[in-house]
């Protein structure tokens, strides 16, 4: 496992390195917030979906490294910003005027219920124990949960990302020949 490790950990050096120098934001303003997740797949995986979407910039708190092979070279594509706690990260939200949106079990208004301003950051917590900090401290943040109709309680983080950035570019999106048909 320490072997994996370090194999991956140097993967992502070099990506990151290559990310400093290549990536740029895209077309819209949104941006992820991605809150103490693992540095598995998940994070790659978000990237991917970040830079499909095309959106400005993926912020990670306190994920020093990620296996950057699910990113299927997002990487070096979407810009990606490393905080090392929430509160660092949130003051440069707050800088650039961003409104914040955490996604959360126990959240009462759903996705779907608000209309989302150009300049959005949503905010993903760990699969386990969700965001780094407690929403009642941060009125600024408004807590959102995705609607079910199943019993799952809840969605693989990056599959929580897909729908919720869906839903920001069904709202905002300027109209493209980039669409995609299905």
């Amino acid at each position: 496992m320490k072997i994996k490790r370090q194999y991956i950990q140097k993967k992502f050096d070099r990506e990151n390195l290559l990310n400093k120098y290549f990536a740029t934001p895209g077309l819209l303003p949104l941006i992820l917030v991605l809150d103490h997740l693992k540095p598995d797949f998940n994070v790659g995986k978000i990237l991917r979906t970040a830079e499909f979407f095309s959106l400005k910039a993926v912020y990670l708190i306190n994920i020093p490294f990620f296996d950057p092979l699910p990113a299927k070279g997002a990487v070096r594509k979407i810009p990606i910003k490393h905080f090392a706690n929430f509160n660092e990260c949130l003051q440069n939200l707050k800088d650039e005027e961003y409104h914040l949106y955490s996604f959360e079990l126990s959240a009462t208004r759903k996705l779907g219920q608000i209309n989302f301003p150009k300049k959005s950051a949503f905010i993903l917590g760990n699969e386990e124990f969700g965001v780094s900090f407690k929403n009642k401290d941060y009125p600024e943040i408004t807590p959102l949960i995705i609607p079910r109709l199943g019993v799952t309680e809840s969605l693989n983080v990056a599959v929580a990302a897909g729908i919720t950035c869906f839903e920001y570019v069904r709202q905002v999106e300027p109209k493209s020949e980039n669409t995609i048909n299905t």
